[in-house]
């Protein structure tokens, strides 16, 4: 009884469209939200992903570049220099990183 309600009321909401009527293709899904058709790729805004230390470290190690969302420009990062935790300051020089409990409690770092 509850699945027959179901059906008529599932089929007075969402009725298959018919896409090209020459071949009866049809439509089972609904679309995905803000989709374009146009053949041009659009540009894909990435979520900025924030990391605690220990997950920035790990992608360190892997020779990504990290930033901390504090450090005001984007020229201060950290990375990997010659198996030394290094930072980039934005004066264009290199620096040994030495850490601060901020930068080992820290959640807002991210991958550059």
């Amino acid at each position: 009884m509850l699945k027959t309600m179901f059906k008529k009321y599932f089929n007075k909401i969402w009725k298959p469209k018919m896409v090209n009527p020459d071949y009866k293709k049809m439509i089972t899904e609904p679309p995905a939200p803000n989709v374009s058709h146009s053949p041009v790729p659009q540009k894909v805004e990435e979520a900025i992903v924030e990391l605690s230390f220990g997950e920035a470290i790990s992608e360190v190690l892997l020779g990504k570049k990290i930033h901390k969302l504090e450090w005001k420009d984007e020229n201060y990062y950290g990375f990997i220099n010659d198996t030394i935790l290094s930072l980039h300051k934005p004066d264009g020089k290199i620096y040994q990183w030495v850490l601060s409990e901020g930068d080992i409690s820290g959640t807002d770092y991210i991958i550059l």
